[in-house]
C-alpha cells in the first residue's frame, strides 16, 4: 500500500504521486486534493481537503499522526464515487492525541468491502495507557453503500482515558449494512478492551446527535444499534472497571428504513456500562419501520449507574417497536424520565423506567408519560408516577384516547388531563382517557388536571369506572395566566408612545421656545421659523400587574414660530416624532417575553404664554405603532407581529412666578390622553388574538425651578407627581377574555438638567436626567438640541 501525506514528493506544482498510474491534484491556494484513483491516501495532520470521485481505494484518511501526542483537526473527506476497501476517516491519531473538529461526507460509491472496517469523522487509538479526545466530529452520508459501522467521534484500546463528545452523525440516503449483519452507528463511543488483570476504562460520550431522515440501515435478521454515545468495556474479565457517562445525547430519526425482516434494532440515546450514567438524552422517532423488534429507550446503564431524566418522544406512524423506556439501569436508579406518546405502538410496552433481573434500583419515582392525541394503542404500560392525557383540539365527545392491551396498575400514580388548544368539547363532554382490555387495578395517587403549553385551560374530572378511566368536561375554558404575556406587548407600545408624548410636553416648548430666543438674539424675526430637535433615552420598569422592562429612545424634530398677541405671545410648532424601543416582559410565574415596540407620527404644538406668567398648551400626534413579541417559554416558542395606529394629545395650563433676575419656578398641571387602535393576529402556535383598542388618560401635577448662572448657562430642577387612570390593554383568545395588564396608578418624577450654549457653537444644548418611582420605575436622559441657522 502506497502512503501519501500532504508532504509527500510533488511530480509538479499541483500533482503528487501515488503509484505509477494514480494522481492527487492539489491547489496550492487553499488546500484542495482531489483525487481520481489510486491505492491509499492519507493525508496531513491538519486542514486537508480530499474529494474522491473514482478509482479503488484501501484507506483514506483526512489527517494522520502516527507519533501521538498531537493533535488532527480540521480536516474532511468527500467520498462522491469510486470504492474504498476499508476505512475512510476525517482525522485519525495514533498512540493518544486529539482528533478534532473533521468531517466526512458521503454521497455515492462503495466503503468497507473488506472486513472490519469503519467510517468515522475522528478516530484516536490511545496505545498503551494513553488518552485522547475525539470532539466535534462529523459524519455525513446522503447515498452510496457502507459495509462497516459509522461512528462521528471513536476512542479505542485496551487503556482507555478520553471523551468521545459532541460528535455528530446525519444519515439521509444510502445503504448502511456494517459489518457480518452487525451495523453500529454511534454519535461518540469510547471503548476499552479486558486485558484480565483490572484495566480501567475512564471516558465520556456526552452531548452528541446522531439524525437519521432516510437510508436503509441494516437489513433481513441482522442487529442494528444506534446510539448518541456510548461508553463500553469490551470483554468481561473481573477485574475490568468501566467509569464514565453517556449523558446528554440526542437521537433523531424521523425517516428510512431501520432493520428488516427477523431483525433486533437498539436505539438510545447513551449507552454507559459499568459505573457510567447514562442521563438527560433525548431519543425522538417519528415513522418509521424499526425492524421486527425493537428497543427504543433514552438512557443505558449497564451497570450500577444511574438512567436518569431522559426523554423519548414517539411520533408519526411506526411498526417493529416492542419496549419503549425512558431509562435501563441494570443494577441502579431509572427516575425522573419522560415518555412522550403521540402516535401509536400496537406492540409496545412502554416503560418509565426498568432494571435488571436481580435489580434493586428505583424506577418509578418522577417517571412521566405524556399520552397526545386519540386512539391511541400500546401493548402495556408500567413504571410511571405520572400520566398526562393532552387531549387533542379534535377528540369528540365518547372517544377513547388511550387502549391498553395488557393489565394496568395505576397504584399511586397521579393522572392528570387537559384539552389542547382548538376543542370544540363542551360541559358535560366525557372521553375515555385509559382502557385496560384486560384490568384496570390500584388506586391513584391523585386525579388532576395537566395545563396544555397554550393560553386556555378545560377543567376535567376524572374517575374511575371499571378497567377504564373517563374524563368529563366542567367548564366550558377559561384563560390562564400565561394568556396575559401576548397583551403586554400593547402595553409596551403605549408606554412608548406615552414617553413621546411626555418629550413634546416636558421638553419639547421650552426647546422650541429657546430656537426662537437664539433666532431673535442674531437678528432674526420672531416670526421666522427656528428649528429644533429633542432625543431621549429611557430605561424603565411599567408595573401592569406583572412587569414591563422597556430600554427606549424617542425623538422629535419641530419648526417653531412664535406669534405676538394683545395678551403676550403665541408659539406653534409643527413636528415629526419617532421612536424605538426593546422590552422584556415578566409574569408572576416566571414566563419570558421579549420584543421591540416602534411608533412614528406627526402633529402640531402649540403654547400661549401670557405677560402675566401664565400660560396654556396643548399639543397632538398622530400616526402608527409597529411591534413583535416572542417567547420560548411558552411550548416550543411563541411569536406574532402586530401594528397599529394611534393619536396622542395634551393639554395643560401653568404659571412661572419670577424669584429674582436669575431665577423662576414654573407650576403647572397637565392632562395626557393616549389612544392605541386595536388588531387581530394569529400566533405562531395558531392562537388566534383579538386586541381591543386601549387608552392611557393621565394627570401631572409639578413645579420646576430655574437659575441662570451666567449667558450661556443655566441648571433646573424639578419634582411632578402622576397619576394614570387607565392604560389597561384587553383582548380575548378564542373570544374568551385573557388577564388585562394595567399602568393604572402612581408615578413621582424627578428632574434635574443643565442647560449650555457651546462658544462658537451653533446649537443650544440643554440636557437632563430624570427619575421615576411607584407604578413607573426607572431613569431617562433628554438631550435636546437648538440649531442656529
Amino acid at each position: 500500500m502506497k502512503v501519501l501525506s500532504g508532504n509527500a514528493e510533488r511530480v509538479d506544482d499541483e500533482t503528487v504521486l501515488i503509484d505509477s498510474n494514480s494522481s492527487v491534484k492539489i491547489n496550492a491556494s487553499d488546500g484542495t486534493i482531489e483525487l481520481n484513483r489510486g491505492d491509499a491516501v492519507l493525508g496531513s495532520c491538519n486542514d486537508v481537503k480530499i474529494t474522491m470521485n473514482d478509482g479503488e481505494l484501501q484507506v483514506v484518511a483526512g489527517g494522520l499522526n502516527v507519533d501521538g501526542g498531537d493533535s488532527v483537526t480540521g480536516n474532511s473527506v468527500v467520498i462522491n464515487g469510486g470504492s474504498v476497501g476499508v476505512t475512510v476517516v476525517g482525522g485519525c491519531v495514533w498512540e493518544d492525541g486529539s482528533a478534532n473538529e473533521n468531517k466526512v461526507i458521503v454521497t455515492n460509491g462503495t466503503i468497507g468491502i473488506e472486513e472490519y472496517g469503519y467510517v468515522s469523522g475522528g478516530y484516536v487509538d490511545v496505545g498503551d495507557d494513553g488518552s485522547g479526545n475525539a470532539g466535534k466530529n462529523e459524519v455525513a452520508v446522503s447515498g452510496g453503500t457502507i459495509n462497516c459501522n459509522v461512528y462521528g467521534g471513536w476512542i479505542d484500546e485496551t487503556y482507555v482515558n478520553g471523551s468521545a463528545n459532541e460528535n455528530k452523525v446525519t444519515i439521509s440516503g444510502g445503504v448502511i449494512v456494517g459489518n457480518e449483519s452487525e451495523v453500529e452507528i454511534y454519535g461518540g463511543y469510547v471503548v476499552g478492551e479486558d486485558d484480565g488483570y483490572g484495566n480501567t476504562v475512564n471516558g465520556s460520550a456526552d452531548g452528541n446527535i446522531v439524525t437519521i431522515s432516510g437510508g436503509t440501515i441494516g437489513a433481513t435478521e441482522s442487529e442494528v444499534e444506534i446510539y448518541g454515545g456510548r461508553v463500553y468495556g469490551d470483554g468481561f474479565g473481573e477485574g475490568l472497571i468501566v467509569n464514565g457517562s453517556a449523558n446528554g445525547n440526542t437521537v433523531t430519526i424521523s425517516g428510512g428504513t431501520i432493520g428488516g425482516d427477523e431483525s433486533y434494532v437498539d436505539i438510545f440515546g447513551g449507552f454507559a456500562s459499568g459505573t457510567g450514567s447514562a442521563n438527560n438524552n433525548k431519543v425522538m422517532v417519528s415513522g418509521v419501520n424499526v425492524g421486527s423488534e425493537g428497543v427504543v429507550g433514552g438512557g443505558y446503564a449497564y451497570g450500577n449507574g444511574s438512567a436518569n431524566g431522559n426523554t423519548v418522544t414517539i411520533s408519526g406512524e411506526n411498526t417493529g417497536i416492542s419496549i419503549i423506556v425512558g431509562g435501563y439501569s441494570e443494577e441502579g436508579n431509572a427516575i425522573n424520565n419522560t415518555v412522550n406518546l403521540y402516535a401509536n405502538a400496537k406492540f409496545a410496552t412502554l416503560f418509565g423506567g426498568m432494571t435488571g433481573e436481580d435489580g434493586t434500583g428505583d424506577v418509578k419515582t418522577g417517571n412521566t408519560l405524556n399520552v397526545r392525541g386519540s386512539n391511541l394503542t400500546v401493548k402495556g404500560i408500567e413504571n410511571f408516577e405520572n400520566i398526562n392525557f393532552y387531549v387533542p383540539s379534535d377528540a369528540k365527545n365518547g372517544d377513547t384516547v388511550l387502549t391498553v392491551k395488557e393489565n394496568v396498575n395505576i397504584q399511586d400514580t397521579t393522572i392528570n388531563a387537559g384539552v389542547q388548544k382548538g376543542s370544540e368539547l363542551s360541559k358535560g363532554d366525557s372521553l375515555t382517557l385509559l382502557k385496560s382490555e384486560k384490568e384496570l387495578t390500584g388506586t391513584a395517587a391523585s386525579f388532576g388536571k395537566v395545563t396544555e403549553t397554550d393560553f386556555i385551560d378545560y377543567d376535567m374530572k376524572i374517575t374511575q369506572d371499571g378497567n377504564s378511566l373517563k374524563g368529563t368536561i366542567t367548564s366550558g375554558g377559561s384563560t390562564n395566566e400565561v394568556s396575559k404575556s401576548p397583551v403586554e406587548t400593547m402595553t409596551a407600545n403605549l408606554a412608548m408612545i406615552n414617553m413621546g408624548l411626555d418629550q413634546v410636553a416636558r421638553t419639547g416648548f421650552n426647546s422650541a421656545a429657546a430656537a426662537i430666543k437664539s433666532e431673535t438674539a442674531q437678528g432674526a424675526d420672531s416670526s421666522d421659523a427656528a428649528i429644533f430637535a429633542n432625543i431621549s433615552g429611557s430605561n424603565v420598569k411599567a408595573e401592569s400587574g406583572s412587569h414591563i422592562d422597556i430600554d427606549g429612545w424617542n425623538f422629535n424634530l419641530g419648526f417653531a414660530k412664535e406669534i405676538e398677541n394683545n395678551s403676550g405671545k403665541l408659539l406653534v410648532a409643527p413636528i415629526v416624532e419617532y421612536g424605538h424601543g426593546d422590552y422584556d416582559s415578566y409574569l408572576d410565574n416566571g414566563v419570558h417575553a421579549d420584543g421591540n415596540s416602534k411608533y412614528w407620527g406627526a402633529g402640531l404644538m402649540a403654547r400661549q404664554t401670557n405677560n402675566n406668567g401664565f400660560y396654556y398648551e396643548g399639543s397632538i400626534i398622530g400616526g402608527k405603532s409597529d411591534s413583535d413579541y416572542s417567547s420560548s417559554d411558552i411550548g416550543s416558542g411563541v411569536s406574532y407581529d402586530s401594528d397599529a395606529l394611534f393619536v396622542a394629545a395634551h393639554l395643560g395650563a401653568g404659571k412661572v412666578v419670577e424669584i429674582d433676575d436669575a431665577s423662576n419656578i414654573n407650576y403647572y398641571g397637565k392632562f395626557f390622553y393616549t389612544h392605541l387602535g386595536g388588531d387581530d393576529v394569529t400566533l405562531s402556535n395558531g392562537a388566534d388574538y383579538s386586541f381591543d383598542s386601549s387608552e392611557s388618560k393621565r394627570i401631572m401635577l409639578g413645579s420646576r425651578w430655574t437659575r441662570s448662572i451666567n449667558a450661556k448657562n443655566g441648571l433646573y430642577a424639578g419634582l411632578a407627581w402622576q397619576y394614570e387612570f387607565d392604560a389597561e390593554a384587553r383582548a380575548t383568545v378564542k373570544g374568551i377574555a385573557a388577564p388585562s395588564p394595567s399602568m393604572q396608578g402612581h408615578t413621582g418624577i424627578m428632574e434635574l438638567g443643565w442647560k449650555v450654549q457651546p462658544s462658537d457653537a451653533p446649537m443650544d444644548v440643554d440636557l437632563g436626567f430624570m427619575g421615576y418611582t411607584g407604578k413607573t420605575k426607572g431613569v431617562s436622559l433628554n438631550l435636546n438640541l437648538n440649531w442656529k441657522f
